[in-house]
């Protein structure tokens, strides 16, 4: 029997956990401006988009006549004392911005990998950067040190900071901002939600899903923003979606799901569908942006997503532990399914759609490597694999893959018992 990690059944459990993002989603479309409108083929935002599609809709230099010809550009690591990169990274202007813990925000060459800047930031946890006006802007949690959570605005070519803006907080937790146009809009996990003024940190407005709800994070399209919710310790309020009006605040509508404690991820709005997450081991299910009506749900899913969804066009992408499932957004109906050759194989981060295909990163945990993998959206036929080795026992957390400017961007997280934990990133590219 192949040589595979220690204590395999634990490893399994741990790894489908850690795959839940404990935030989540983003960003763009609510109103033609070019403050935060995606510039080329550039990822600006978590999810891409402020309906956190993942599609990446203006990469045009990857295509699938060339994508077999991918070559790794480059591949850097580094030393972490806690590990895992906040969500995914982001990229703009030759640069790429993640955010580490204990709260670091790098800056790295989008051609080399080497360092341009990093601050370190008066906070606990930070998230997934938002781009936009020359500024990287990341929501901040301080509960231990003050308890307090907030957002900060980063120069993008210096690291600077810019402004910082705080509000009280009695729960742990924040989520990725979504920006449009001048206003960052940011859910965190006290059930408030506040849209922020993007050049000086004033509130414009704020809201509430529920006060005992912890919120997943926004997602912004048709002048909506979508909040989902969990069901924390103690609460009562069941968890739910909210549509608030992103100009003002106002609740539009709220469907509650009883019978179920978390829905883990954030919404996707995939034209005038808002497709949300099961709720526990519920439906998958697709409801109207405008009302909240119910328009279908898919209740046959191998098992809970362990990713975010990912839409383009009429398709819903969903990766499920071993399995990847495309089914059509109207219905729900299966288009096609990817099962991994075993229960071992997990998608180790989210799913990226660019130029009709899919981009993803696959933990081969029985021959301890990690494979970047392409397949054609339509179909789901491979179009280009990547593999490369990690050590023995190390144990991988994925948190980011993007595809932008002719580049797929890697970040992973390796654990090593009794070794030094690292993160790293990798370049994949046309020579």
């Amino acid at each position: 029997m192949p040589n595979i990690r220690s204590n395999k059944g634990t490893i399994l459990l741990s790894r489908l956990q850690a795959a839940i993002p404990p935030t989540a989603a983003l960003l763009a479309c609510l109103a033609a401006s070019t403050f935060s409108a995606p510039a080329a083929a550039q990822w600006l935002q978590r999810g891409y988009d402020a309906a956190a599609t993942y599609a990446n809709t203006a990469e045009t230099t990857l295509t699938p006549a060339n994508v077999s010809q991918l070559s790794r550009l480059w591949r850097t690591h580094a030393p972490s004392q806690m590990g895992l990169i906040h969500g995914e990274a982001t990229e703009s202007g030759g640069l790429i911005f993640d955010c580490n813990l204990p709260s670091v925000a790098h800056a790295r060459s989008s051609t080399t990998g080497s360092l341009a800047w990093q601050t370190a930031l008066d906070a606990e946890s930070c998230t997934t950067p938002a781009l936009g006006g020359g500024r990287v802007y990341m929501a901040l949690g301080k509960v231990a040190q003050g308890n307090t959570n907030g957002l900060v605005a980063l120069d993008q070519a210096t690291g600077a900071v810019l402004w910082q803006s705080t509000w009280p907080a009695d729960a742990e937790g924040v989520n990725a901002p979504a920006l449009v146009g001048d206003t960052l809009y940011v859910a965190d996990r006290t059930g408030n939600l506040r849209a922020v003024d993007a050049n000086t940190g004033a509130v414009k407005w704020q809201s509430q899903t529920a006060p005992d709800s912890l919120n997943n994070a926004t997602v912004v399209a048709g002048g909506r923003v979508f909040v989902t919710t969990l069901l924390p310790w103690g609460g009562v309020t069941a968890p739910g979606t909210y549509a608030f009006d992103a100009a003002t605040g106002r609740r539009l509508w709220s469907r509650l799901q009883n019978g179920c404690s978390y829905i883990f991820d954030p919404a996707m709005v995939l034209g005038d569908r808002v497709i949300i997450g099961p709720c526990g081991a519920g439906p998958l299910t697709a409801r109207r942006a405008s009302d909240g009506k119910l328009l279908w749900k898919k209740d046959d899913l191998p098992d809970h997503p362990v990713r975010p969804l990912t839409g383009h066009g009429n398709t819903i992408f969903s990766a499920h532990s071993s399995y990847l499932i495309a089914m059509d957004a109207d219905t729900g109906l299966e288009h096609w399914r990817l099962e991994e050759q075993t229960a071992y194989d997990h998608f180790l981060t989210n799913l990226v759609w660019a130029n009709g295909m899919l981009f993803m990163l696959i933990d081969k945990a029985l021959d301890d490597a990690l494979e970047l993998r392409v397949l054609d959206a339509t179909t789901g036929k491979s179009l280009a694999r990547r593999p490369h080795k990690i050590p023995d026992y190390a144990e991988p957390f994925g948190n980011s893959l993007t595809v932008a400017d002719g580049q797929v961007q890697i970040g992973y997280y390796l654990s090593v018992p009794g070794g030094v934990s690292t993160v790293h990133w990798v370049a994949y590219g046309l020579k």
